[in-house]
């Protein structure tokens, strides 16, 4: 559970498999952002949508948050 040191991190001390991390984070809560507004729900049931349409169809979380946040994917009202 130790974060990485030393040769493990890139340049100048960077992280980049943190970074890579933070922007996935990021771009599931932009989705969750964008359903919350297309439903009119709170955020953990956008998320809980993003979610259950991820397992529904065979994908993760971040690759329905990335259809969404690209507009190729559109929660609508039931």
């Amino acid at each position: 559970m130790a974060l990485p040191r030393g040769e493990e991190n890139g340049p100048d001390g960077e992280d980049p498999w943190l970074n890579g991390l933070a922007s996935a984070h990021d771009e599931v809560y932009q989705a969750v952002g964008m359903i919350m507004v297309q439903l009119g729900v709170d955020s953990d049931e956008a998320l809980a949508r993003l979610r259950a349409h991820a397992f529904a169809h065979g994908r993760t979380a971040l690759e329905v948050a990335h259809d969404v946040v690209w507009h190729r994917k559109r929660f609508d009202g039931d």
